[in-house]
């Protein structure tokens, strides 16, 4: 971005001569007539008018020059804000994060920009999974931090940590108050929970899909069930007493509950399931993209 047409104006009306200006401008001051000459017929009319040897703005010259010299302003602001983008010392980052998660992770980039990038922006996005990777297609944010169950060609992936899924049980089921399951135990077969109440996610939610893999897997079919969009409730309905949940291994670290006990699902096969930082391939090749992407990741592995 070149402002040279106001540059030269605004530089007549400092000097108040031509000659002086050229000179400022390092042209001849033929060439700074001429090019003079050229904007008043543009513009329909004279931007100075000549008295006593001086270049006295008009009226239009007055609006022309007070207008030209906010550009020029804005201008100079532009190349230092560039300058800094360009050098990797400001800039922004819209991260998409999964709403369960953001209490935690939310925090940890926060702190990792803050110590490293205090200049940059971030703008945060919440929601599902699903919801964030069509963010993600809309390019209405830079990379998202998700649980995935398989990876696909089109996206760039940086590993944060495997998943486990786990089913909750309150401490006083009947199922563990009658000896039938041992809360010691560190796995339990589905087939245990045929007659139990469910309280599942809906079926939009990356938790659910991949609950339902492991039911078709195991040829287990849920009775009973109620739908929960939080995890936090149904884990406070669990909690109560109240039916049978899951939830991912992570969640639990967030906010346990002493009054839920927690198993892994037995033959759940579920090595593929990972929390990741995902982008598109194209914005992975830019060397600093990445390595913002890997340290945001490490931030996340603790």
């Amino acid at each position: 971005m070149y402002l040279k047409e106001q540059i030269y104006i605004c530089q007549i009306a400092e000097c108040g001569t031509l000659s002086e200006a050229a000179r400022r401008l390092y042209i001849t001051q033929p060439a700074l007539s001429n090019f003079l000459s050229k904007l008043e017929l543009n513009l329909g009319g004279p931007l100075f008018y000549r008295q006593n040897g001086l270049f006295i703005p008009t009226y239009l010259g007055e609006r022309y020059i007070n207008t030209a010299a906010q550009m020029i302003k804005l201008q100079e602001a532009f190349n230092l804000e560039k300058s800094a983008i360009v050098k990797n010392e400001s800039g922004r980052f819209r991260i998409g994060v999964q709403t369960r998660r953001s209490p935690e992770i939310i925090p940890k980039i926060l702190h990792y920009f803050h110590e490293n990038y205090p200049n940059f922006t971030l703008v945060f996005e919440e929601s599902n999974t699903k919801q964030l990777f069509t963010l993600l297609e809309s390019n209405a944010v830079d990379f998202i931090i998700t649980s995935i169950s398989r990876r696909m060609p089109t996206w760039n992936y940086i590993p944060i940590k495997k998943e486990g899924l786990l089913v909750a049980l309150s401490k006083e089921h009947r199922l563990i108050t009658s000896g039938v399951i041992d809360p010691e135990q560190n796995v339990l077969n589905l087939k245990i929970l045929a007659k139990e109440f469910f309280i599942l996610p809906h079926g939009e939610q990356s938790l659910r899909q991949d609950l339902d893999r492991i039911f078709r897997a195991q040829n287990f079919v849920p009775q009973d069930i109620l739908e929960i969009r939080s995890i936090a409730t149904a884990m406070s309905l669990v909690s109560r007493n109240m039916g049978v949940g899951f939830t991912r291994e992570s969640y639990v670290d967030m906010k346990a509950s002493d009054d839920v006990v927690y198993f892994f699902v037995e033959h759940a096969n579920l090595e593929h399931l990972e929390l990741v930082a995902v982008s598109y391939k194209s914005s992975a090749a830019s060397p600093f993209f990445r390595t913002i992407m890997e340290n945001v990741a490490s931030s996340l592995k603790a």
